[in-house]
């Protein structure tokens, strides 16, 4: 098994892991398998595309992450996931391509700043070292909503994407969560410019915005 393959099977659990080329609509998802079909196309067509996938629980945004987070660790040589070493965390010190909940980085983040955990797998450090060294990255947040809304979570949360907004065509950046647009925009949830900067790092070149809210009335 090479450092890729275990990586992803240490982050993904067996259920929702899958490969971009393979994805098909289900009929498990509540999200109508012609919408599926059409998102599968696009992310097919932009693997290294910037994505926001906001809805209920059950509209398959464990399953597009999953097979982007698959994609991004093909891109990237296996060497750079070798984690036998306990000195070694990725290449440079940083690991190009990170999917993770976001609540239980922003504790990694907080127990980190007080010195009271290991360095977070992912931190505004390591991205500006990423962009630095000229090394494309991908950072894929999973269940957004569930950052508790503390003054430092919030702007820490900011910080990350923000980060990532000024690395903007060095990076990809993914987020889901079952939370709306509207969640994004409220200044007593999550740091005013929030939602403008997950707008701009989910638009193509072209201008196609694939910052996606499903499964509301």
């Amino acid at each position: 098994m090479d450092n890729r393959t275990e990586y992803y099977l240490n982050t993904v659990e067996e259920a929702d892991r899958h490969k971009l080329a393979d994805l098909k609509p289900s009929s498990l998802s509540y999200m109508p398998e012609d919408t599926q079909g059409k998102i599968i196309k696009i992310i097919q067509d932009d693997p290294t595309g910037g994505y926001a996938f906001l809805s209920p629980s059950g509209w398959s945004k464990s399953t597009f992450l999953s097979a982007l987070f698959h994609q991004a660790l093909c891109r990237q040589p296996d060497h750079l996931f070798d984690y036998s070493h306990r000195s070694h965390r990725g290449f440079g010190g940083y690991t190009p391509v990170v999917m993770i909940d976001a609540s239980r980085l922003l504790s990694q983040i907080e127990a980190w700043r007080y010195r009271e955990g290991d360095t977070p797998i992912i931190t505004v450090g390591k991205i500006e070292r990423m962009v630095k060294n000229d090394v494309f990255f991908t950072l894929i947040l999973d269940e957004f909503e569930k950052i508790r809304k503390t003054p430092f979570r919030m702007e820490e949360s900011y910080n990350l994407i923000n980060a990532c907004y000024k690395a903007r065509g060095k990076c990809q950046f993914i987020m889901a969560g079952n939370l709306t647009k509207d969640d994004l925009r409220d200044v007593n949830q999550f740091q005013e410019g929030t939602f403008r900067r997950v707008e701009a790092l989910t638009t193509t070149k072209e201008g196609k915005t694939h910052f996606w809210e499903f499964g509301r009335k």
